[in-house]
């Protein structure tokens, strides 16, 4: 009696049916059973109805010698492999999860510097990536060549009802041509070898520059990022690179039926290893209350460029070591207030020992305008002469005395004191009045946002390099470890700074790192003497990334003149254009980069791969898929 088969993703009715050891699949539909199947490809769990083989008779004389022939079809199958120098091709692994390439694109070879071959066959520079794949089809009655069907799969989500959390649930062709490859060739390539056929090394690339580096070599899994999404399941914006599919399709040319049975093989990307870094921005408005930034924009505006930057070049950089941007909040928050003291900004001197002088000021609020003096006596800290003027703040003002880093050559900590008002009103302090000459200096922050003070006579000479409008911006916000914090402004002083990263420094001695918020936190431009840096267009893509890597890495720049060190994402000036030897790649083996790392006084060299450091380094700021 007929038997029931239950089919999985990938299978086709002539497989089956071969299995069954039938020449093709035309019993299996002649079944009505099956009627239903015809007009989709199987999918796990379809009921496939197997008929009874028939059994003929063949009656011969016992006494006399007879052949038979017995019809049969081979079997066939397809699938992802890597390859192996040795191994016969049947013997190799099957790759079931495929990565986006982190060598420069038409580059192979043990040090990223050979060309990537372009024959069949294998060939160690293409090997030594591990990030190359094979499509593989097996079809014992097949000729020199085949031809598969290579195509990215876009990923359709559903909400989760409570949490709104966005999961991959089907899978769908995309519509344009560029993510796919309708007729990839597949060679016999060995002797020994005919039942077996494979493709070039392929590769998956994530932009257009990439796509067109090795015509036929490389398959295009990229974003649909536009800025103009919400969160919802339908937005361009929530397209993942890592959420997406890649899928190879064989047509069974023996097969008599209409449409001909096909065979596929479906690998997902990244897999296991997929990790999510939470991102935070805050971008500062021109005035208070005011719906304008500093470049002119709306908050509106700002907030699409934002999205847009983050869910193409960062999700695309980031791509390349299993990671991608979760964006936890979009915030457009008023400029800082003029309310803090900085304290022996930078230096740390305290007051000569025999020195009596007084720091004097008005706090001005929307409904108060009171005046302050607030006389000290000599050698005391910065820390301890802030605790000193806080006693003199009149009624209804609180002050914070908070340490800064310390700069390397200095013996004390500066120290930053903020003066807020009880009620809640935005606080400034005017008429700011401290005798010069007296070692210990008073500064008020006054941010012009189009123009944040960056110079080398504006930072100070800790291992941040903070100027006191940078700690101003940075005290404005909350940072925590736990996630990277992304702060823009209009410009710096400095024309051509594009942004500046506050990595952890974890290489300097304990007493000279940086304490929150001087660390996991950026302060990003929205122009630059390059050009733009985040607005809604692809100048200079890759700087944001490149900052936020100085803080996963806890890196500073690849060496100069070193191998990779102007394709690679931490090279000193990123690259105001995308192309192929654009500073963008992750360096993941089999080479190491050379890229330095700040101490407390001095650099070194370390040997690197940056996609694990990123991903070690960072472990705090990411979450699982």
């Amino acid at each position: 009696m007929p038997t029931k088969v239950t089919a999985k993703n990938g299978e086709c009715l002539c497989g089956i049916a071969v299995d069954a050891g039938f020449l093709n699949c035309e019993p299996l539909r002649a079944l009505p059973e099956n009627s239903a199947l015809l007009s989709h490809d199987l999918r796990d769990g379809d009921e496939v109805t197997v008929p009874d083989r028939v059994v003929e008779d063949f009656p011969k004389a016992i006494d006399t010698k007879h052949t038979f022939k017995l019809k049969s079809s081979p079997p066939f199958n397809i699938r992802f492999v890597h390859g192996s120098a040795a191994l016969p091709y049947r013997d190799d692994t099957e790759t079931t999860t495929l990565h986006v390439s982190n060598f420069v694109t038409n580059l192979g070879g043990a040090t990223g510097l050979a060309a990537l071959p372009a024959g069949f066959g294998f060939n160690d520079d293409g090997h030594q990536d591990p990030d190359t794949f094979k499509v593989e089809v097996w079809d014992p009655s097949a000729g020199g060549s085949v031809n598969v069907k290579l195509e990215a799969l876009k990923p359709g989500y559903t909400a989760d009802p409570i949490s709104g959390k966005l999961t991959a649930t089907s899978f769908t062709p995309f519509t344009d041509a560029g993510r796919k490859i309708d007729a990839l060739v597949c060679n016999v390539v060995s002797a020994g070898t005919d039942n077996t056929f494979r493709s070039k090394y392929m590769r998956l690339v994530v932009d257009e520059q990439d796509l067109a580096a090795v015509a036929g070599q490389m398959l295009l899994t990229s974003d649909l990022a536009d800025g103009l999404g919400t969160g919802g399941a339908a937005d361009n914006d929530s397209v993942e690179i890592l959420d997406q599919m890649v899928r190879a399709t064989y047509i069974i040319e023996r097969c008599t039926g209409s449409p001909k049975c096909k065979v596929t093989k479906v690998a997902d990307i990244g897999g296991s290893e997929r990790q999510r870094v939470r991102v935070h921005f805050h971008a500062f408005r021109k005035d208070p209350g005011v719906d304008t930034m500093p470049t002119g924009v709306t908050g509106t505006v700002i907030k699409q460029h934002l999205r847009r930057r983050t869910f193409k070049w960062y999700r695309r950089v980031f791509a390349q070591a299993a990671v991608a941007p979760k964006l936890e909040s979009m915030n457009v928050v008023d400029p800082p207030a003029e309310n803090m003291l900085c304290i022996s900004h930078s230096h740390g001197r305290p007051l000569p020992i025999g020195s009596f002088v007084a720091l004097s000021f008005r706090i001005k609020t929307a409904t108060r305008d009171l005046p302050v003096t607030a006389p000290i006596s000599s050698a005391e800290t910065p820390l301890i002469a802030a605790g000193i003027f806080i006693t003199f703040l009149p009624a209804g003002f609180t002050g914070e005395a908070i340490l800064c880093p310390r700069a390397t050559n200095a013996a004390n900590a500066s120290c930053d004191l903020l003066i807020t008002a009880d009620n809640g009103e935005r606080v400034t302090l005017l008429d700011v009045t401290w005798p010069a000459g007296v070692g210990m200096t008073i500064d008020v922050p006054r941010v012009n946002l189009m123009s944040v003070k960056s110079d080398d006579a504006s930072v100070d000479g800790s291992v941040a390099f903070l100027s006191i409008d940078m700690k101003r911006l940075l005290r404005a916000v909350p940072v925590t470890d736990d996630a990277m914090f992304c702060l823009v402004v209009g410009g710096f002083s400095t024309p051509g700074l594009r942004g500046q990263a506050f990595p952890p420094c974890l290489g300097a001695t304990v007493n000279f790192r940086p304490e929150l918020p001087f660390r996991s936190s950026t302060i990003m431009a929205y122009t630059s003497r390059s050009g733009p840096v985040l607005d809604g267009g692809d100048n200079l893509p890759f700087t944001s990334p490149h900052e936020s890597a100085h803080i996963l890495c806890d890196l500073v720049h690849t060496k100069p003149g070193a191998n990779h060190n102007r394709t690679e994402l931490l090279g000193s000036g990123t690259s105001v254009a995308n192309s192929v030897t654009a500073t963008k790649r992750l360096c993941d083996g089999p080479y190491l980069i050379t890229i330095s790392q700040n101490l407390t006084t001095t650099a070194v060299d370390r040997t690197v791969r940056l996609a694990d450091v990123m991903r070690t380094g960072g472990a705090a700021k990411m979450e699982a898929w």
